[in-house]
């Protein structure tokens, strides 16, 4: 009543509320695996719009954070981490009680799961299966990725001597194989790979590499034939050497042509340079003749 006793009207409190849910974070970034010094954009986003929050509430390790803003009042923050170029594995986290929602509530934490770093950088090794070329041959090339790679193909190799065809990968781009054909001239041939002309998946620039030991051979051997003796009586042998310019294969006695006798015990002693055999006139009015085609 007032003080006369008149009773009162009464009321109610308008827009009493409260707020007692505690704020939840959830941390993601645009790229978890990152190379040396490589950036990814992080994004922190809160249930609700959250206060006192700063790049001191996120402990990090691995990198560096920069640029931590806002754009829709608080509730979904971004910024920058870059991998610090050190080996320390890489984590972003926000503790317990870092920060409070508009009502007060102490917030929780939260870490970016899933976050790697990889700071070494692909090695190349280069391979042949025949490392001395004959005019015109071919030969498989085979490039073995210290890991799968990506960004490479046949303008990263550089050639001399001959041309690369066909370069491609069965596995997921670790190893890549294709053909090198001898061009024909007298150039020596090699096959390399330059620093810096691939990345691994992470983004890591590779390292180059060089085939060992390739080289071309374009000049055809030659063969001189001689003999002990040039003028045979009847049944009368003769050793027969025959002399090329160097070694050889996929000579045999059927490659020799012959009249007037026949040739036996056609052997080499040094490698295939210097072979002898063993012609006998064969009794014959036959000239004889011994020629290699």
């Amino acid at each position: 009543t007032d003080l006369a006793g008149n009773l009162g009207t009464g009321a109610n409190l308008a827009g009493l509320t409260s707020d007692v849910v505690a704020p939840t974070l959830a941390i993601s970034a645009t790229d978890l695996n990152l190379a040396l010094g490589e950036s990814t954009t992080v994004t922190f986003t809160f249930s609700e719009a959250v206060t006192g929050f700063d790049a001191t509430d996120v402990t990090l390790a691995g990198g560096t954070l920069t640029g931590l803003t806002t754009a829709d009042g608080g509730v979904t923050w971004t910024a920058t981490f870059t991998q610090d170029g050190s080996a320390t594995a890489p984590s972003i986290s926000v503790a317990d009680n870092t920060y409070t929602d508009l009502a007060g509530n102490l917030g929780t934490g939260a870490n970016l799961a899933g976050l790697t770093s990889d700071v070494v950088a692909p090695t190349l090794a280069i391979s042949a299966t025949d490392l001395n070329l004959a005019l015109g041959e071919s030969t498989t090339v085979t490039f073995t990725f210290s890991e799968a790679v990506t960004g490479f193909d046949a303008t990263d190799v550089t050639l001399a001597g001959g041309t690369l065809t066909g370069l491609t990968t069965a596995d997921g781009g670790v190893t890549w194989t294709a053909t090198f054909t001898q061009d024909g001239s007298a150039t020596a041939p090699s096959i390399s790979v330059a620093d810096n002309t691939y990345t691994d998946l992470a983004g890591n620039l590779g390292t180059g590499a060089n085939l060992a030991g390739l080289t071309s051979d374009v000049v055809a051997p030659t063969l001189a034939i001689s003999a002990t003796d040039l003028n045979l009586a009847l049944g009368e042998s003769t050793t027969v050497t025959f002399t090329f310019s160097e070694a050889v294969t996929g000579f045999d006695a059927t490659d020799v042509t012959l009249a007037g006798g026949t040739l036996t015990g056609l052997t080499t002693a040094d490698g295939g340079v210097t072979w002898t055999a063993t012609f006998t006139q064969d009794g014959s009015a036959t000239a004889p003749s011994i020629s290699v085609a």
